[in-house]
């Protein structure tokens, strides 16, 4: 139900958990999979204000959370892959959260030295900021994210933390301050409600399987 294709061999991944807690930077690498880097990317994306998608560069968020990650490997709990995951997107969240009051300050700051006025450099950095590698993923998360933006906020919200994140029911419910049995109903309807978008705009993806 929580759509994270993980991998299969938990054995196998144990032993890169062990190897990277041991300072093995390509055990590390291996489990930063492209499908968990492509989830953590849309998991950024989408829990970042609208205004700050074109000044914020979610690669360069998520490598500032792999480097944190790699920096404190040995603090890793669990043995599996989903251990893992919901580990890096502890560090996520608040990498976010500390880039939101960030540029929140900024804009606080902006607004009372310069008023109502626009800085005329906000576009040209948001095009300075757009990633040239790897195209075709982030083209697709810019897709997702625009039907994310079109679910209601609790929908969003569950399905950026129990999906995208990896987080069990109970710390969706403690982050959203719900109960268990609302949060796997929520979690229900907007996989359903995110299905229908994604098949009307002819979006494919493997980030939501199974849905």
């Amino acid at each position: 139900m929580s759509g994270i294709a993980q991998p299969s061999d938990g054995g196998q991944v144990g032993g890169l958990l062990d190897r990277a807690r041991r300072g093995n930077q390509g055990a590390f690498a291996e489990l930063c999979s492209d499908a968990s880097r492509s989830r953590w990317l849309l998991a950024i994306t989408g829990t970042l204000p609208s205004y700050l998608r074109c000044k914020v560069d979610a690669e360069d968020v998520l490598q500032d959370v792999l480097s944190s990650a790699w920096r404190s490997i040995e603090n890793v709990e669990g043995e599996n892959a989903e251990d893992f995951h919901r580990w890096v997107s502890g560090i996520l969240r608040n990498k976010v959260t500390d880039t939101i009051r960030f540029y929140g300050r900024r804009k606080r700051e902006a607004f009372r030295e310069e008023g109502h006025h626009t800085s005329p450099e906000s576009k040209a950095y948001c095009h300075r900021n757009t990633p040239s590698k790897s195209a075709f993923r982030h083209e697709q998360i810019a897709k997702i994210a625009e039907v994310l933006d079109l679910l209601k906020e609790p929908y969003r919200q569950v399905i950026v933390h129990r999906v995208l994140e990896g987080c069990s029911t109970r710390e969706v419910a403690e982050i959203m301050g719900k109960e268990t049995e609302h949060v796997n109903i929520l979690l229900y309807r907007a996989l359903r409600k995110l299905k229908g978008i994604l098949q009307e705009r002819g979006i494919e993806s493997t980030l939501f399987r199974p849905l």
